[in-house]
């Protein structure tokens, strides 16, 4: 419906690469911008972007992680005079034919930071998408996860990133790492075949690197699946 949800920025110096991809998908505004968690990784582009791209709504977890990058995030958002959209678990975001329905998120201090991680399920039409943020396994086994059709696997794939409880609830068609070399954990990628002669299922996972990124599209009842080269920054 002619909106835009972005998920993280990624890093200070991967912004440039992402605002090309953007400009290459004809992307100039972005409606609502989720910030999964205040690290670097996911975030460190955040003030560029905001500071150089016309950002509608920003949701972030409302958890103090004192240091320089976030006291640039808000520097910049008080120079263009824009707050935050505070969300709950529970709440759903209406993107025209799409929702978003947050299953995780705490604005509250807590031990562990990345308990406090947005997740949450993207639905369009028939199709839907999972976004785990950065929740670890532990938190993981806490939270009902809903059948989908796509899963987004938190940072990189990582092990502990990627209980067995998500793989065996969601059951996804297609399951995403993202990663430099490719490549995601081994005993993730052992729980998913796994799963697969188990239940008899078939999810592929699919890969992104440092030069392809995986593109899917969706008209709400059917994904298609591209590959292609990440555009670089001039």
């Amino acid at each position: 419906s002619g909106q835009t949800i972005l998920v993280n920025t990624g890093t200070q110096e991967d912004i440039g690469e992402l605002k090309e991809f953007l400009k290459s998908q004809n992307i100039n505004r972005i409606d609502h911008l989720i910030l999964t968690l205040p690290t670097y990784e996911n975030m460190g582009g955040a003030a560029d972007l905001v500071d150089t791209m016309k950002v509608d709504k920003i949701y972030m977890p409302l958890v103090s992680l004192d240091n320089v990058m976030v006291e640039n995030f808000f520097g910049v958002l008080m120079n263009k005079n824009q707050k935050l959209t505070q969300i709950n678990k529970g709440d759903t975001i209406e993107v025209g034919r799409a929702r978003i329905d947050i299953l995780n998120v705490l604005n509250s201090e807590t031990t562990n930071k990345t308990d406090a991680s947005i997740s949450f399920v993207l639905t369009l039409d028939e199709k839907s998408f999972l976004f785990t943020g950065d929740l670890e396994k532990n938190k993981q086994k806490e939270i009902r996860w809903p059948d989908v059709d796509v899963l987004k696997l938190g940072n990189s794939g990582k092990d502990q990133y990627v209980s067995e409880e998500i793989i065996r609830s969601a059951k996804p068609e297609y399951v995403i790492g993202a990663n430099y070399n490719g490549k995601i954990d081994r005993n993730v990628e052992n729980l998913i075949n796994l799963v697969n002669t188990e239940t008899s299922s078939n999810m592929e996972i699919l890969k992104s690197t440092s030069k392809d990124i995986i593109l899917l599209k969706c008209n709400g009842e059917e994904i298609t699946v591209f590959q292609m080269p990440y555009p670089k920054k001039n």
